[in-house]
């Protein structure tokens, strides 16, 4: 990488001209960061858009296939 090249990284979900798929990407990412809060991996406080570790978040564990 050169001095006049910079990564550029942006949290926002890519735009979609489909609301359909606009709305389906939020439940499919609700419905992930609730199953990880489950596990204990991730602790989310909706009201304020806050995520934390988990109580199991450095516990060792398989990775799914």
């Amino acid at each position: 990488m050169t001095e006049n090249q910079s990564i550029q990284h942006n949290d926002d979900p890519p735009p979609s001209a489909d609301e359909e798929v606009a709305r389906l990407r939020l439940q499919l990412d609700e419905k992930s960061l609730k199953e990880l809060v489950r596990l204990g991996l991730v602790e989310w406080d909706g009201e304020n858009h806050v995520i934390k570790k988990g109580p199991n978040f450095d516990r060792e564990r398989p990775l799914k296939k």
